[in-house]
């Protein structure tokens, strides 16, 4: 079931990556919000992605501040969304994850 769960998510993605290509995020949206939920990190990230996009940074950093249990994976896309926002200092260090 995760092969077929796996494979109908990126189909969302590729479906939602068109339609916003497009212009029409409603649509991409619309397909891409079924995937986007707790513990699912590879489809947050990709919404997360098209809401900074489409300029709905702070919406994006709303999304991915929801994601318990993610700081590691969100660590980054946070620091950048914020960045992106004003609100934070571009790192002068990279780290790697552990």
């Amino acid at each position: 079931m995760k092969t077929q769960d796996h494979d109908l998510a990126e189909c969302a993605r590729t479906a939602a990556a068109e339609l916003s290509r497009q212009g029409r995020h409603e649509d991409a949206w619309a397909v891409t919000a079924p995937y986007a939920q707790p513990h699912q990190w590879e489809a947050v990230n990709f919404a997360a992605t098209l809401l900074e996009s489409w300029g709905r940074t702070e919406a994006a950093l709303a999304l991915i501040r929801a994601q318990e249990g993610a700081d590691r994976l969100a660590a980054p896309v946070e620091a950048r969304l914020l960045v992106a926002l004003g609100r934070g200092k571009k790192p002068s260090t990279c780290y790697a994850p552990v």
